[in-house]
């Protein structure tokens, strides 16, 4: 049996990204370009060694914005489980 997301459930989720964006946005566009880099090699390690711990990125991704990961960058954790995975 196949589950299929209906357009509310894609405009909730859209909705649901965008207000948990929205302050995150704020606060990392106050950074500069070697503070926004720095944080990016933080949170890579902190991302690839959570899922070291976890051991599967849809537990840790169910509700991540897949897009961004995927769209012109590199998502730590998607990293890590093509290197590590299960």
């Amino acid at each position: 049996m196949d589950v299929l997301v209906t357009p509310a459930g894609r405009r909730a989720a859209r909705e649901l990204l965008a207000a948990r964006e929205a302050p995150l946005v704020d606060v990392v566009g106050l950074l500069d370009d070697e503070d926004s880099e720095a944080l990016a090699a933080l949170l890579a390690k902190v991302l690839t060694r959570l899922y070291h711990r976890i051991g599967h990125a849809e537990r840790m991704c169910r509700l991540c914005n897949r897009t961004a990961c995927t769209t012109g960058a590199v998502c730590p954790v998607g990293d890590a489980e093509r290197r590590h995975g299960p």
